[in-house]
């Protein structure tokens, strides 16, 4: 049974919404491993406190994102497959009935 009450962004929706966004602030809503929905402001390409290491694994080959969180100040990972909004620079990518910011 599908619990969730909106539709998501395909992955190619995903990147012609997030292109040339690096240093940029935008919005994502998306779905949570626990079914909750999230909304989470952020960043692309910020390097505060990373160890020089980077990633044991290549997050887009697994459907992910790293993004930072600026409010919580912190990374966070997103499932491409469960986003469900993003909101830059004044235009909203979405299948629900969001339309203009």
């Amino acid at each position: 049974m599908n619990t969730k009450k909106y539709k998501c962004l395909t992955s190619n929706e995903i990147d012609v919404a997030i292109s040339d966004l690096k240093g940029k602030f935008f919005t994502i809503a998306f779905y949570k491993k626990s079914g909750d929905i999230r909304e989470l402001t952020g960043r692309f390409g910020v390097t505060k406190g990373l160890n020089g290491k980077g990633l044991k694994y290549d997050a887009k080959a697994v459907g992910n994102m790293i993004v930072y969180d600026m409010i919580n100040h912190g990374y966070r990972t997103i499932n491409r497959k469960h986003v469900i909004a993003i909101q830059s620079r004044g235009k909203i990518y979405s299948f629900n009935k969001v339309t203009n910011a």
